[in-house]
């Protein structure tokens, strides 16, 4: 289906994390409403500790997508992303 993101995300860097200079790796599953507005975010696997797994969780809670469509139609998907910290 396809879809995109409306307005960039601000991760925001754990303040921990950043000041022990510690790279972090979040693997999400991001549920998309058919009006585009996120449902449900779960993390999949993180980094222990730091933060980044709030960090992500609150960034893509927030996010907004313009509305999946599948054969023209509106849908629900799970959408699965990686994201990388670097400090």
């Amino acid at each position: 289906p396809g879809f995109t993101l409306v307005a960039p995300i601000d991760l925001g860097y754990p303040d921990a994390a950043r000041r022990a200079g510690k790279p972090g790796r979040v693997r999400l599953e991001v549920e998309i409403g058919p009006d585009g507005r996120v449902v449900k975010v779960r993390v999949l696997e993180s980094t222990p500790g730091w933060g980044f797994e709030e960090s992500a969780r609150n960034a893509y809670a927030r996010a907004r997508f313009s509305p999946p469509r599948w054969q023209g139609r509106p849908v629900r998907v799970l959408w699965r992303k990686t994201l990388l910290f670097q400090p």
